[in-house]
């Protein structure tokens, strides 16, 4: 039979071989019929010869041109071509549905259709329902939304959960493509269908699908065959589930882990960088379960040392403190606690006071199973407040000397040349006497003026400090050689140079060569040296004195404090203060019987300091 003469081989010739279900056309770009096959013939009842070089869009319903122009007539590359139903106007009047499967362009541009009768399909199909059961309550009662798909990817059947999951029913969507899978995913979707026809598995295949309201879901896909009894695939069974709340759950997951980890991170930051150390115990087994970072260098202990003697840290408790604070921890109340102790170091320098709070942390019965510790370093806090009340103190001597200095300093001075022109007229052998307790009284009467206003007439110049050194043990040497001392200097060759007021360090010196030389009632030797120090000029004083208790140390910078029949306590004091207007440091290192070494520290000249 002839159908088109005009038909060339570049038509692909044997794509028009007759199919008994298929439906063949050829369209020109115009949209003319080239080409119909005998199904057709008989399915739209017109013969070959009405239907050839006529515009397919005259045979179609006007409901369904739209459609078919979008779907068919703008088929390019590389979109892939959407299945589509249209109505088909046949010669007695009547619409018959064309199920527009496949089409594609050949050479020359023409559309190549592959198209099935939709109501012969649904005689098919319900011989196919046949063989597939779909009333199984398997099918129908399942909570898993289940349909059942023809090999081209109509639809079938589905069940209840699929009409309530997707929002389609049945009646809908019945002998059309599966429309909840979105466009975009079409590909991956026939693909999927392939793997399954070969023999392959498809089983919770995370993706997404298309509700009828327009929004996409997420869901896990299984696709299997269905047989009939030969063994051979009838069509596919489609399930998914929807994994919207369990990807909400996933992210809830994943945030609370995010904030552990987050939490995790800001707890170990703070614990790795806070000086306080905070530890956990175990009050019934007495074990150390938790320490923070800082514990080995707050306390000197490392790891094996503690896991070989735990207590080895209370060593450096006085006696005192170490009974109350293996009370303190040993505590079973349940009331927080806090105390205040000291550790001893090697100098004085080095003695620490730590405070300590506990925490109760108490198990469901409300007994205290553990104790959460914070201990911090109070020494420099403990530094500032005695700084503070000396400073109070000073406040009330400084007051006490300027009152005294104008009370007594006047009729003083009248009695001191009275008594000297006594002594001329008479030359009383006790003149000398009064004299010199006179001189006395009037050296504490300095004393106490320097305490009140250190900085008066503080002129700071540059200076030597060896000449002030050389010209002060000048001074000193027939008081020393008097109590059978000698001062031997040993002084740094490169004339180190400070910043000061010369008088006010001439008096320094004074007082701590004095009490050095007071410091040996039996003779001895003073030395006295120079040095470069880290920035800093270090002049050395050291005796071969009987040293000085270290339970006497802490107070040897105390007001009136002196161990000396006749000292007043202040030479020290004004001395320290005096160091440290000039932005220095006195320090003193004593032991009993191996003599005093007092330790003058000053910056080396940098005017910007006294600015």
């Amino acid at each position: 039979m002839v159908y088109n003469s005009k038909l060339t081989d570049d038509d692909s010739i044997q794509w028009f071989s007759n199919e008994k279900d298929e439906i063949r056309l050829l369209i020109d770009k115009s949209g003319r019929i080239k080409y119909i096959n005998p199904v057709m013939e008989t399915v739209s009842q017109h013969i070959v010869v009405d239907i050839i070089d006529q515009n397919l869009l005259e045979f179609i319903h006007p409901n369904d041109k739209e459609k078919t122009i979008a779907n068919l007539f703008y088929l390019q590359p590389p979109h892939s071509f959407t299945p589509f139903i249209m109505r088909f106007l046949r010669k007695d009047g009547s619409y018959c549905k064309l199920y527009f499967a496949s089409a594609e362009l050949s050479e020359r541009g023409w559309i190549q259709a592959i198209v099935y009768n939709k109501d012969r399909e649904k005689e098919k199909h319900l011989k196919n329902d046949s063989i597939i059961n779909v009333n199984h309550p398997l099918f129908t009662m399942s909570d898993s939304s289940a349909a059942i798909i023809s090999l081209d990817g109509r639809v079938m059947a589905a069940n209840q959960a699929f009409e309530k999951l997707y929002g389609w029913t049945l009646k809908e969507i019945s002998d059309q493509f599966l429309p909840i899978v979105p466009e975009h995913l079409v590909d991956e979707f026939n693909e999927l269908k392939e793997r399954v026809t070969n023999g392959g598995n498809v089983a919770h295949y995370p993706t997404f699908r298309l509700k009828k309201d327009g929004r996409l879901l997420p869901v896990a896909l299984s696709l299997s065959a269905v047989k009939d009894d030969t063994g051979k695939i009838k069509a596919l069974s489609s399930v998914t589930h929807d994994r919207t709340e369990y990807l909400e759950t996933q992210k809830i997951i994943e945030k609370q882990k995010e904030l552990l980890i987050t939490r995790e991170k800001v707890m170990s930051y703070i614990t790795e960088n806070i000086k306080e150390v905070i530890c956990l115990y175990d009050i019934s087994n007495r074990k150390l379960l938790y320490k923070s970072p800082s514990y080995d260098s707050f306390w000197g202990v490392s790891d094996e040392e503690l896991l070989k003697d735990p207590m080895q840290w209370l060593e450096n408790l006085h006696h005192e403190d170490r009974d109350k604070l293996i009370e303190f921890h040993r505590a079973t109340d349940n009331s927080p606690k806090e105390l205040e102790y000291e550790v001893k170091g090697d100098t004085e320098e080095e003695t620490r006071w730590i405070w300590s709070k506990i925490t109760p942390i108490l198990d469901e019965t409300g007994t205290v199973i553990h104790h959460m510790c914070i201990s911090q370093d109070m020494t420099d806090i403990k530094k500032r407040d005695n700084m503070l009340k000396k400073r109070d103190e000073l406040g009330i001597i400084g007051q006490l000397a300027a009152g005294i200095a104008h009370e007594i300093r006047n009729p003083l001075t009248a009695v001191k040349g009275f008594i000297q022109l006594l002594n001329e007229e008479t030359n009383n052998a006790y003149s000398d006497v009064i004299l010199s307790e006179l001189e006395r009284i009037e050296f504490i009467m300095n004393e106490f003026l320097m305490l009140a206003k250190p900085e008066q007439e503080a002129i700071m110049k540059k200076q030597y400090i060896n000449d002030l050194l050389k010209e002060m043990i000048a001074f000193m040497t027939p008081e020393a050689l008097l109590n059978q001392v000698e001062i031997k200097m040993e002084l740094d060759q490169g004339q180190p140079i400070v910043y000061c007021e010369p008088k006010q360090i001439k008096q320094v010196i004074m007082n701590l060569v004095k009490n050095a030389i007071e410091a040996m009632p039996s003779g001895g030797e003073v030395r006295v040296t120079t040095r470069r120090e880290d920035g800093w000029i270090a002049i050395d004083i050291k005796d071969q004195g009987i040293g000085i208790p270290k339970d006497k140390q802490v107070y040897l910078f105390e007001p009136f404090y002196s161990d000396k029949e006749r000292g007043t306590g202040l030479g020290l004091m004004v001395s320290k203060k005096i160091i440290e207007q000039h932005k220095g440091k006195i320090r003193i290192f004593s032991k009993e019987g191996s003599g005093t070494l007092v330790q003058v520290l000053m910056p080396i000249e940098n005017k910007d300091l006294y600015h």
